[in-house]
């Protein structure tokens, strides 16, 4: 239980940070009416690349990602 709610929490976070990004907005919004673009795609809320999630432009959450 304990990994889970960490998980949507961390997903929450990326999904907020979506919120500060211009171009994560407008990759939201179009992938609102086309299920993918490219190689991105949506996955309940979370942008995904190729596969794998995206995390934007925020050098804070990939720092996160890559200290993790």
């Amino acid at each position: 239980m304990a990994l889970s709610s960490a998980q949507s929490t961390r997903l929450a976070h990326l999904q907020d940070t979506y919120q500060q990004d211009p171009y994560a907005k407008q990759l939201l919004a179009e992938l609102a009416t086309h299920s993918e673009q490219g190689h991105f795609s949506l996955v309940q809320g979370v942008i995904m690349y190729k596969g794998r999630i995206w995390l934007g432009h925020s050098s804070a959450l990939q720092q996160q990602v890559t200290q993790a």
